[in-house]
């Protein structure tokens, strides 16, 4: 059940869809979809409530209203969503959506509900070393996932830590997450939780989000903070220079653990893993989700290179990059911007579809966000002479925009009236600027999962390729060949030079390259069978070595999948998925086999399934085919 979005040009208060919402009325229904039961609390920005999704069999989620009406509370919400949305962890709350309304944007999740924070949990009367023990392990394993996908936390702290009725522990709140290798230095974050190179407001890293588990586990241990002071500038000196003292019948384990947490000095804490294996515990295949190496591709990276260096003669350049489902079109894009960035200084800015996204202009969203990011970064003369006229036009369709100060600063024709009118200023806006920023520089453009783009995102996106004003940069788009073509693609770039469009199909990997992906996963010889088992796909070579990795003895496909679902009904929904043979629509899968929405989630965001639309629904599919054969060739033939 696809959400539509209305263009916020389109109305005369072209605010409307981010206007404050105070209360949401009980069975109100957000974007179509959500229907509201009753509010669950609220924070300095947003409004949380329990809802019903009325696409997944009337499954229970939270969803979290922004009601601020500054541009960097929306860009905190959007990051919430956008940061972790890819990344499934039984540890991590479950992201299921973000879009808009008239009522305003919002962020979908996983319902953790009835709960406690993680100290009170570990707190609770007649709770035993035990029950910390595990809860702590829990903590550490949904850190140690977060920061394998490259991402900071930097609030931890109880109240972002819950556990459910059943033990589960659930990190939430993503607002603030940073990147792993962020240089920025700020203070963001709770002072009490936060470790002291934080609250100087320099650059953190991971034993940054350990401090604060490291007072979480005090907290647990003592029913208090290990430092206390009524104001921050105290509260640092104390931190800087306190020594951690526990009562004496505190378990000898955890003590210790807690001192090197809670160390003054960042290179004396332990990692997420260090800290498991000091528990007894070792990380699990779902905590190892790092990034794995980029192989072969030589040719097309070449081809993109040249495209690229032709653009400042030649104008805009239009490459489609095609291939099914996991062949290695996101990785082999972001290896040549990676490169591009390294070896011709280019800005490369990437907008990404996400299919659980309902928002304006999809495709473009996140794009403008870096684009925002980058003018924001920029000395004041210089991003002055970066603006176009109806910059302030363009502010009001991206309000990311809206946090550059400069943008601020330029006049804004709120005069006009006709729709048309203002929308087309604003796509020329955005044509003008991204021009004058190719006179200065190489500029990249990604725009991934293109399949999944809305209509608005295929029409700005000609704008732009069209006419000779076009900026001289290049258009890198991503898409599966073997899902529908969004409407308008095949008349983008139709008055472009038969030069300048490049079409890339990516095929399987040769035995030579996936041997070689496999060698760089498992650091060893791959077994033949490993070879044969992934057919060439990068998806399923990693995940076939991640199963390896973890169980010490390589293991099949059949093998791996087993392993994953270890629910029976997450089981049934991937066999139904198989042996239907064609695309099924998810409201129609979820009443087949009724899942809690959290199972759901994590079946539906894993490797296994694949989301498409289909009649205007949202519909699922096993990820590749070798992956429908093994589960077919499983089954026992009553089952099937």
């Amino acid at each position: 059940m696809p959400i539509g979005v209305t263009d916020p040009l389109l109305t005369r208060d072209v605010t409307e869809s981010q206007r404050p919402t105070l209360a949401v009325e009980r069975d109100a229904v957000l974007a179509d979809r959500y229907r509201v039961q009753r509010r669950l609390g609220n924070g300095a920005s947003g409004v949380v409530y329990e809802a019903e999704d009325q696409a997944r069999a009337n499954a229970r989620v939270a969803v979290k209203v922004l009601i601020s009406q500054q541009p960097s509370a929306l860009m905190r919400l959007k990051n919430e969503f956008r940061a972790l949305a890819r990344t499934v962890h039984p540890n991590l709350v479950g992201l299921h959506g973000l879009g808009v309304d008239r009522r305003g944007w919002f962020v979908v999740m996983d319902l953790i509900e009835p709960s406690r924070d993680f100290v009170q949990y570990a707190r609770d009367d007649g709770a035993g070393a035990c029950r910390l023990h595990n809860a702590l392990a829990q903590l550490l394993r949904g850190v140690s996932a977060l920061h394998a996908a490259g991402k900071l936390h930097r609030d931890l702290k109880p109240s972002n830590v819950l556990v459910s009725e059943h033990g589960r522990v659930v990190i939430v709140d993503f607002g603030l997450l940073g990147e792993l290798d962020d240089s920025e230095g700020q203070f963001v974050g709770t002072p009490a939780y936060a470790a002291p190179e934080q609250m100087r407001g320099e650059p953190v890293g991971p034993s940054a989000d350990m401090y604060a588990v490291g007072v979480m586990l005090f907290e647990a241990l003592t029913g208090r903070l290990p430092v206390d002071a009524p104001s921050s500038e105290l509260l640092l000196a104390r931190k800087a220079e306190h020594t951690v003292m526990l009562p004496d019948d505190c378990d000898p384990t955890l003590v210790t653990l807690c001192r090197a947490l809670l160390s003054a000095a960042p290179a004396l804490r332990p990692s997420a893993e260090q800290a498991l294996l000091a528990l007894g515990q070792s990380p699990s295949a779902h905590d190892q989700q790092g990034k794995p190496p980029f192989v072969a591709r030589a040719e097309e990276l070449e081809r993109l290179h040249a495209a690229l260096a032709r653009t400042q003669a030649e104008g805009a350049h239009l490459a489609l990059v095609l291939g099914v489902s996991g062949i290695g079109k996101t990785a082999l894009s972001a290896q040549f911007a990676e490169r591009a960035r390294a070896q011709t200084g280019a800005l490369v800015l990437v907008g990404r579809c996400h299919p659980l996204e309902q928002v304006p202009y999809k495709a473009f969203d996140t794009l403008i966000d870096a684009l925002a990011g980058y003018l924001a970064r920029l000395p004041t003369v210089e991003a002055a002479a970066l603006m176009p006229r109806n910059v302030a036009l363009l502010a009001r369709l991206f309000p990311a925009l809206a946090t550059v100060p400069v943008v601020m600063g330029m006049p804004d024709e709120s005069r006009l009236h006709d729709p048309a009118l203002l929308r087309a200023r604003a796509f020329a806006a955005l044509k003008e600027l991204l021009a004058r920023i190719t006179d200065r520089r190489p500029l990249l453009l990604v725009l991934d999962d293109l399949h999944w783009s809305d209509a608005d995102s295929m029409e700005l996106l000609r704008e732009l390729l069209s006419g000779r004003d076009a900026p001289a940069c290049l258009f890198l788009c991503t898409l599966r060949s073997d899902h529908p073509r969004p409407r308008l693609l095949d008349e983008i770039g139709f008055g472009m030079r038969e030069t300048t469009r490049h079409q890339l199909e990516l095929g399987p990997l040769s035995s030579a390259s996936t041997l070689e992906l496999a060698r760089a996963l498992l650091g060893r010889d791959a077994e033949p069978s490993l070879l044969a088992e992934s057919a060439g796909s990068p998806l399923l070579i990693e995940q076939l070595a991640r199963a390896t990795r973890a169980h010490g003895a390589t293991l099949g496909l059949a093998e791996t999948v087993r392993g994953l679902l270890d629910e029976e009904p997450a089981r049934a929904l991937l066999e139904l998925a198989c042996v239907a043979g064609h695309p099924i629509a998810v409201e129609v899968a979820a009443r087949a086999v009724p899942l809690a929405p959290t199972a759901l989630h994590r079946v539906l965001g894993s490797w296994l399934l694949t989301t498409r639309v289909q009649h205007g629904e949202d519909a699922i599919e096993p990820r590749h085919d070798r992956l429908r054969e093994t589960v077919l060739e499983t089954l026992p033939p009553e089952r099937l």
